[in-house]
């Protein structure tokens, strides 16, 4: 007998953080659902992981794997071909789902909207770049972590955008369908904090990345994420310092070119104090590393200098070749 809800979940990797989402699902108040973990091309390894994962869970499941990672929206896309439940939400593998979830859901879609959504948190709040996470505070933004809808409708509206897999799907997604969109904020999700460690990577832009905002401009669909303005003028703002230090070096003393690596220790000083005040204001006993905030600080300098490079080149590689889209269908 189908259930009532499917739940998918896309995963990648030997995420343990999955077990964790698996026995909150097993402390439900409401049975009547059913998962789809849709494994996105990970390791024989990682998938034997998965499996050992779901081997406690005392609901319907099963795992799709999926032949490479093709990215959290379009794994929810083939999941979802896979789905018979006339309801289907979605959470990701490092999330927690309190005992009601499930209920509140259900009866939320039983009254016909369409599509619904609820907040996202976490026990403490994010710290950029150091700490992944949400606000503590009940949010009405829409996530692809906690949302559910009419499964004909989903598939009718064509799911998750293709163009935008990775990154923005749901930003996309609210956009083009708002009028139907829900706020439920009983139905939340609890997002446990995870601690980053700090490399150059995280910090940089890519050209998959950048396509992102080139299709919401592509679509004019509004947004307010102003990272490739902000990199412009942070470049500015850096460059007029080393011109000012270069200045100083030639006029004056060769031994102010260490200005930039005094000012990085000074950075470095204040993210110390100021992660430190972080996880004690919020009793945390998480530990962020000496090591990832030194990597940030002397990284600060050169970090805009690279991404507009990437960004330079991404908008040349954009004249010479435009980009095509896929055009938004019915999942089939």
């Amino acid at each position: 007998m189908k259930s009532l809800l499917t739940i998918i979940i896309p995963t990648y990797q030997k995420r343990e953080s999955l077990r964790a989402l698996v026995e909150s699902l097993n402390r439900q108040t409401h049975s009547d659902f059913n998962i789809i973990v849709a494994d996105n091309g990970s390791s024989d390894e990682s998938f034997l992981h998965a499996q050992d994962c779901l081997s406690s869970a005392n609901f319907p499941f099963s795992i799709l794997r999926l032949p490479e990672n093709l990215g959290p929206g379009n794994a929810r896309n083939k999941a979802i071909l896979e789905c018979s439940s006339p309801y289907v939400a979605f959470t990701d593998d490092d999330c927690l789902a309190p005992k009601d979830w499930v209920k509140v859901i259900i009866e939320s879609l039983n009254l016909g909207h369409h599509c619904i959504y609820g907040p996202v948190t976490s026990s403490v709040p994010p710290l950029n770049p150091f700490i992944h996470a949400f606000s503590m505070e009940t949010n009405k933004v829409f996530g692809a972590g906690n949302c559910a809808f009419k499964t004909d409708y989903f598939k009718e509206i064509g799911g998750f955008n293709p163009n935008m897999n990775n990154w923005g799907e749901d930003y996309e997604l609210s956009q083009r369908i708002k009028k139907q969109i829900i706020y439920v904020p009983q139905m939340l999700i609890n997002h446990p904090p995870k601690v980053i460690d700090y490399g150059i990577n995280y910090s940089l832009h890519s050209h998959n990345w950048l396509d992102k905002f080139y299709y919401l401009d592509y679509k004019k669909i509004d947004h307010k994420f102003n990272y490739i303005n902000e990199t412009v003028v942070s470049f500015i703002k850096k460059i007029i310092l080393f011109g000012f230090v270069s200045y100083l070096a030639i006029k004056i003393c060769y031994i102010f070119l260490c200005l930039p690596l005094f000012l990085s220790f000074i950075i470095f000083l204040r993210k110390s104090k100021q992660v430190s005040k972080h996880l004690r204001t919020y009793n945390s006993n998480m530990s962020i590393s000496k090591l990832s905030i030194l990597k940030y600080s002397l990284y600060y300098w050169v970090i805009d200098i690279a991404n507009v490079f990437i960004i330079v080149s991404y908008k040349i590689k954009r004249v010479i070749s435009p980009k095509e889209y896929e055009e938004m269908k019915p999942l089939k």
